[in-house]
């Protein structure tokens, strides 16, 4: 004798596998979207924004190719986000009077929802004692041909400002410490 057990239990419309890859299929088509528009809707140019660097900046060390990174002080929208770049060129001058010059570009915002391509233009620095405009021996910055203001006294770049910060001091090094500050003009680089 042959018995047939009835299924008591009908299988569910909607199995566990096909929920969670509708879950999955929602969060990729529609998160990536979100945070593109939050970064649209308040970009990134509005003010200077204020960046830590989180490790030394030195003629005496550093070498062409070496990473610049910085943590995001302002805007509060990124806070805590790190901006990286690479050093482009860099001279120490070798004796007092001679012009020291590191020329840098910070090319990735690196916040916690996604990586973003960006362009920085200097505006203002201050060494690690909150000094605006200098290094960390005194002497006094230099942005191109102009003086380099401090952080308080930033103001928008002037038209035609490179898109890689180029400091210099008229020292045998140009240095700055962990915890010195710039203010920058941050744009993504579709927002050019």
């Amino acid at each position: 004798m042959v018995l047939k057990l009835a299924a008591t239990n009908p299988k569910p419309r909607w199995s566990r596998g096909r929920w969670m890859f509708g879950v999955c299929l929602c969060a990729a088509l529609f998160l990536p979207r979100a945070a593109a528009q939050t970064f649209a809707e308040a970009p990134p140019s509005v003010a200077p924004w204020r960046v830590r660097l989180l490790a030394p900046l030195t003629t005496k060390f550093n070498r062409k190719g070496d990473m610049v990174s910085a943590r995001v002080v302002e805007p509060a929208a990124y806070q805590g986000s790190v901006l990286e770049g690479v050093i482009r060129e860099i001279k120490a001058g070798g004796a007092a009077g001679k012009e020291s010059t590191i020329q840098f570009e910070f090319h990735t915002l690196h916040a916690p929802s996604e990586d973003l391509a960006v362009t920085a233009t200097l505006v203002g620095a201050a060494n690690s004692r909150g000094e605006g405009g200098m290094d960390e021996t005194g002497s006094p910055l230099a942005a191109g041909s102009h003086a380099l203001g401090g952080i308080a006294e930033a103001a928008a770049p002037q038209r035609g400002s490179s898109g890689s910060p180029r400091l210099s001091v008229r020292a045998e090094h140009l240095s700055l410490a962990p915890g010195s500050e710039f203010a920058l003009e941050v744009k993504t680089k579709h927002n050019r």
